[in-house]
């Protein structure tokens, strides 16, 4: 399961349980999209996630030219997505079976019409 920056922030706000239990199960994977992304983040909280979010395993990066491809490919232009949300994107549709757990609502509903959402 791949977490989306905006699940780490949401539980910075208040206790995730589905990411509770993904960390304790230990089938949460991160990204280094997402690390950097909580690297930029301000206060000890955010050192906290960054720190939690690098310790996982690690989803694959896509090259950037792949997701060029994939955006077009996938008509994901004008969708409310960010780079790094393209770049999560393609990586969990690139790994057979990766979801992705996000709270970001454009980003969750292209998960959804990817095939790659959850949950």
């Amino acid at each position: 399961m791949l977490v989306d920056t905006s699940t780490w922030i949401a539980h910075q706000r208040w206790f995730d349980p589905q990411l509770n239990a993904l960390l304790m199960a230990e089938t949460a994977v991160s990204h280094e999209v997402v690390i950097g992304e909580l690297t930029l983040g301000c206060g000890d909280k955010a050192r906290v996630l960054a720190a939690a979010a690098s310790r996982l395993g690690r989803a694959t990066r896509v090259e950037d030219e792949t997701v060029h491809s994939f955006i077009l490919r996938n008509e994901l232009r004008c969708c409310g997505l960010s780079w790094p949300d393209a770049c999560l994107l393609a990586s969990a549709a690139s790994e057979g079976g990766t979801r992705l757990y996000t709270h970001d609502r454009a980003m969750a509903k292209a998960a959804a019409r990817l095939g790659v959402a959850w949950p």
